[in-house]
């Protein structure tokens, strides 16, 4: 007869409990937490020379990758010690991969190199088609597009660029918008990034800080409308008019903005209604706005060697925080007086323009009709009222006069956008 020895059991159980318990440690032993990621002990590591760089926020943009690619859909995971980043799917066209992605990285400050992996897509599992081991001085080069060749078969090459922000910019990361100009700062050679925010936008006034943050929503993309069939490429920027009044202008290059030619078109920011993503092509997105009759209006834009999101994201943020601006001027608390209580108030402060009245509404008045209630008022007189109220403080951004909305735009442009200004301005309110 069999006795089976409680104690004999209970041994094995424990030695049973104990293998399983190391195999499940040893394969995830990479996603416990490093101690030096308290605050405490980090500062302790640094201080001690024990770790060389603090904890940063790396922006890697992807550009590019050329090889053979074959039919599929690819991805790029980047690994960053116990992180995991991934992009979208991408499907290659005469063997490149068009990526135009950005991808944010945290990088530990006890990890001193990042994982590049490019994956196709498989239904039961994904296979590796190369992988790049970036170390931290490749991570810490001034940033810029470089070629990379990944380590697989057959040969492949990536072409990308890293910025990177210390710990102290964490809060200014998680917005879109100042997340983009402050990479554009350091992409224009800027090294000391916190100290330029510190001693330029961190006490400035928020139209001075809506000018810095323009430069999220300016560049080249390729536009088609109801009018086009084929997509045609124009430079965007955002210039401002007057105090929180700011029109998205696009020009046929950057050269013509550069060289101060008039601009093919301009789009008033308030009137964009609407920015989505395009669901089927991750580097499209469409706007919708109303022009000056208050019809709307929508066209596809194309990204063009920038993430498609980040367009997007930008630009949403952008279009609120300029509403924001302008509904804290005098102008707009003027206007809500003229519209909510007196008419005539309004007139008595900005003079007797007959154009601010509501366009589109039942008025009884025609265009006709308003040529003769003031005929000494002409859009000039109207454009040095606007002077007159405006800051001279903040009519040149320190530290980059040649990025000056007032020095880029000439007057020209001013004056011949004020009419527009006056009639579709105050019908979005």
């Amino acid at each position: 007869m069999c006795i089976i020895d409680p104690s004999s059991i209970f041994a094995c159980a424990t030695l049973g409990c104990g293998v399983l318990s190391t195999a499940y440690l040893a394969s995830n032993i990479n996603k416990i937490p490093h101690p030096s990621e308290c605050g405490l002990i980090g500062r302790l590591c640094l201080m001690t020379k024990i770790h060389s760089h603090e904890p940063l926020e790396l922006t890697i943009k992807f550009k590019n990758a050329t090889s053979e690619f074959g039919k599929g859909n690819y991805f790029i995971e980047v690994v960053s010690g116990r992180f995991k980043y991934s992009t979208d799917y991408f499907k290659p066209k005469n063997n490149e991969l068009v990526l135009n992605v950005d991808l944010p990285v945290h990088l530990r400050q006890c990890d001193d190199h990042i994982t590049i992996n490019l994956y196709k897509h498989h239904l039961m599992k994904n296979k590796l088609w190369g992988t790049l081991k970036l170390t931290l001085d490749n991570i810490l080069n001034i940033p810029r597009q470089r070629r990379y060749t990944l380590e697989g078969s057959p040969p492949t090459h990536i072409f990308f660029s890293i910025n990177r922000f210390g710990s102290d910019l964490v809060e200014e990361m998680e917005s879109p918008l100042k997340k983009y100009a402050l990479i554009e700062l350091q992409n224009d050679g800027e090294k000391d990034v916190q100290g330029y925010m510190s001693k330029y936008l961190n006490n400035s006034s928020e139209n001075k800080k809506l000018r810095f943050y323009s430069s999220a929503v300016s560049g080249e993309l390729e536009i088609m409308n109801d009018l086009t069939i084929n997509y045609k490429e124009f430079y965007f920027k955002a210039i401002e008019l007057t105090s929180g009044y700011w029109v998205w202008c696009y020009w046929k290059n950057r050269e013509d903005y550069k060289n101060k030619k008039e601009e093919k078109g301009y789009i008033p920011i308030r009137s964009i209604s609407l920015v989505k993503k395009d669901r089927k092509k991750n580097d499209r997105f469409y706007v919708r706005y109303q022009d000056m009759r208050g019809y709307n209006q929508e066209f596809f834009a194309k990204s063009i060697n920038r993430d498609r999101n980040s367009w997007v994201d930008c630009l949403n943020e952008f279009i609120q925080m300029a509403r924001t601006v302008f509904e804290n001027t005098d102008r707009y608390q003027l206007l809500k007086l003229q519209l909510n209580s007196d008419p005539n108030a309004f007139k008595k402060v900005m003079g007797a323009s007959p154009r601010f009245k509501l366009v589109g509404l039942d008025s009884g008045s025609s265009e006709e009709d308003y040529k003769d209630e003031n005929p000494d008022f002409n859009s000039d007189d109207l454009y040095n009222k606007i002077g007159e109220n405006s800051d001279e403080e903040d009519l040149k951004y320190p530290d980059k006069p040649e990025d000056s909305q007032y020095t880029s735009l000439e007057n020209n442009i001013l004056k011949s956008n004020i009419k527009f200004m006056e009639s579709n301005l105050y019908r979005q309110i």
